[in-house]
């Protein structure tokens, strides 16, 4: 596994990139180049996961609030304004984006989390995964029907306008994570 500066809690950024892999479930490919790029494996991606989760799960005697420390060297800023207590931070896996996390009053839940676009960071040619927000749904589809929406994932029906064909489009904590043209 690559250098992992660690918080008083033994895990850091790496962990919580691990997490939000297994979390986000994304299709084989993008899993693997993401685990190479890391350094890791599957098996570093459930240690990952599971002492994130150990430590954010109430039931554990954790809270969310322990991201903060988890996360502390990629914060970057506590934007203003927006209703909740809200950190964002510079994952190295998404250099295009910012991940947001907000926690409610008590700061022991995740209120929301989300990846953001970075200013000055535009989308690469068409839609593809993990570079394709879902706040951007609208700009190149049309005929949008939600499908399911599950704690991080939600996912769609929808044409693209461009092309007119009906894809089936899945993102979690609001990053494409695939698309898929249906056919029928």
């Amino acid at each position: 596994m690559k250098e992992n500066v660690m918080s008083s809690n033994g895990l850091g950024v790496v962990d919580f990139q691990l997490y939000l892999l297994k979390t986000m479930q994304p299709p084989g490919a993008l899993l693997a180049a993401a685990l190479e790029e890391l350094g890791c494996t599957s098996s570093d991606m459930a240690v990952g996961y599971e002492g994130v989760s150990r430590e954010t799960k109430l039931t554990e005697g954790g809270s969310a609030d322990r991201l903060t420390t988890i996360l502390d060297e990629a914060f970057v800023d506590q934007p203003s304004g927006m209703g909740r207590e809200t950190f964002a931070y510079h994952l190295p896996l998404w250099p295009k984006f910012t991940f947001l996390l907000s926690f409610d009053s008590t700061r022991k839940f995740i209120y929301k989390g989300e990846f953001v676009r970075r200013p000055g960071c535009r989308a690469g040619e068409g839609v593809t995964s993990w570079d394709f927000l879902q706040i951007e749904l609208t700009d190149s589809f049309d005929q949008i029907c939600e499908i399911d929406t599950w704690g991080t994932y939600d996912s769609y029906t929808a044409r693209d306008s461009n092309l007119g064909e009906r894809c089936f489009l899945r993102f979690a904590w609001g990053l494409l994570q695939e698309i898929e043209v249906i056919r029928d």
